[in-house]
């Protein structure tokens, strides 16, 4: 148990050494072949998916672009489990243990500090509520999607893939929107049919720092 806390403590850590390395990696003074070494040289394996993120953040808060290497459904992201609990607290904005949890999902971005102000302020409090109900309303005569571009997102790749499946599943099955919630569970709950079209998406360009799970790479090589 305490090796189990102490490693997952101190991979943040780790996140941030592996980031300012490859940062320093790419300052112009390292070579490769007699070549200054560019993003697209460097691979990153990790173990799981969550680590994958962890990293892809990181490069991100210093500027540096990376692609994800996955074969994993979306529907295993962090953001996948984030929907599914911004999308509870919109169908019962009445409940405040709910909105809570939303507001300090990555797609909104509270922190716990942030939610304090709302013990102090009933005013904004009931603003908060009168926002969510605003957004079952709008999900409920336009469809998940309106709802969610009002909502906001900040991981937008896999949040906008997440609402085309969510969108098209609305669509095809006329679902309402707690029988398009209970579909979300189960696909978050069931990998075991993935779909082409579920798969994490990938930016195109290559010229980009690689992330990949170590089940993913096998076979493939990296210069670094």
């Amino acid at each position: 148990g305490d090796d189990y806390k102490s490693k997952k403590d101190g991979e943040p850590v780790l996140v941030s050494a592996v980031a300012s390395e490859i940062q320093q990696l790419l300052s112009g003074s390292f070579a490769l072949d007699d070549k200054k070494v560019k993003p697209s040289d460097i691979a990153v394996l990790v173990r799981n998916h969550t680590q994958a993120q962890n990293i892809q953040d990181a490069l991100s808060e210093l500027g540096l672009r990376s692609i994800l290497k996955s074969k994993h459904s979306v529907f295993t992201s962090e953001e996948a489990t984030d929907l599914e609990i911004l999308l509870s607290a919109i169908l019962s904005p009445s409940f405040e243990g709910l909105l809570r949890g939303a507001l300090v999902t990555s797609l909104i971005g509270f922190d716990a500090n942030a939610l304090t102000v709302f013990d102090e302020n009933e005013q904004q409090w009931a603003d908060v509520v009168s926002s969510f109900s605003d957004f079952l309303r709008n999900w409920k005569e336009r469809g998940v999607q309106a709802c969610l571009v009002e909502a906001g997102e900040r991981r937008v790749t896999n949040f906008n893939h997440l609402v085309e499946l969510l969108a098209t599943q609305e669509s095809n099955s006329h679902s309402t929107p707690s029988s398009l919630l209970r579909y979300l569970r189960d696909k978050i709950n069931d990998q075991s049919l993935e779909k082409d079209d579920e798969l994490l998406r990938l930016e195109s360009d290559e010229e980009l720092i690689q992330i990949s799970t170590m089940h993913s790479s096998k076979g493939l090589e990296y210069p670094i």
